[in-house]
């Protein structure tokens, strides 16, 4: 079976809000969440169509893998590891100092903003689900 490596890391970037299994037989990504649509974003379903693969998943079970949740192990390592990479010294001693105690979350998407960083945590983010997706394929066969 193949899946396209994107695809699959844009669904597993979105795994902490929607439920994302991979179709083997297909080669294709499914989200479920408030709204259904392939990993890629295409067009929703129907609400009749949504029911249909939902009930595929069940009755065909062993067609589908599940995807984790990629955020769920380490959220916070996710952003130590970005913090720690930076280059700019300055920034990534005020990054990790951030990211210590509670509300590191918050102030660590503020400083982003702050020290214009959003751009480049984007783009870690993006080789971290890669990376992430890779493996899960690797672990899956």
């Amino acid at each position: 079976m193949k899946v396209k490596l994107d695809e699959l890391a844009a669904a597993m970037e979105k795994s902490d809000v929607m439920q994302g299994y991979v179709d083997i037989e297909a080669g294709k990504v499914l989200l479920f969440g408030e709204e259904f649509s392939d990993a890629a974003g295409h067009r929703e379903e129907t609400e009749e169509e949504r029911l249909e693969h939902v009930f595929s998943i069940e009755d065909q079970w062993q067609r589908y893998v599940a995807l984790p949740n990629a955020y769920e192990p380490d959220e916070r390592g996710i952003m130590l590891a970005f913090a720690a990479s930076l280059k700019d010294e300055e920034k990534k001693e005020q990054m990790l100092a951030v990211l210590q105690g509670d509300g590191a979350v918050a102030r660590f998407e503020r400083y982003l903003k702050k020290l214009l960083l959003t751009q480049e945590w984007k783009g870690y983010l993006h080789q971290y689900f890669l990376d992430a997706a890779r493996d899960w394929c690797d672990e899956n066969d």
